[in-house]
C-alpha cells in the first residue's frame, strides 16, 4: 500500500540520517583531538622560542666578554 511505500521510504532516511550523525560525531571528536594537538604545538612552540631567545642572550654574551677578555690580554702582553 502507499502508507507501507512512504513508511519504507521514511526508515530508509532514518537509517541515513543516523548514518550522518554517526559520521558527524566521529568528526567532531576527531576535531577535538586536532585542537588539542594544536594547543600542545603552540604551547611547545613557546618554550622552544623561549629557549631559542635564551640561547641567543648567551651566545651574545659570551661572544662580549670573549671580546672584552681579548682586548684585556692585548694591553697585558703589550705592557
Amino acid at each position: 500500500s502507499r502508507f507501507e511505500t512512504i513508511e519504507s521510504r521514511l526508515d530508509k532516511m532514518d537509517s541515513r540520517f543516523e548514518a550522518i550523525e554517526s559520521r558527524l560525531d566521529k568528526m567532531e571528536s576527531e576535531i577535538s583531538a586536532i585542537k588539542i594537538g594544536q594547543a600542545e604545538l603552540r604551547k611547545d612552540m613557546k618554550e622552544l622560542k623561549l629557549k631559542v631567545n635564551e640561547t641567543y642572550e648567551l651566545a651574545l654574551d659570551a661572544w662580549g666578554q670573549s671580546t672584552k677578555n681579548r682586548v684585556w690580554l692585548d694591553k697585558t702582553l703589550k705592557m
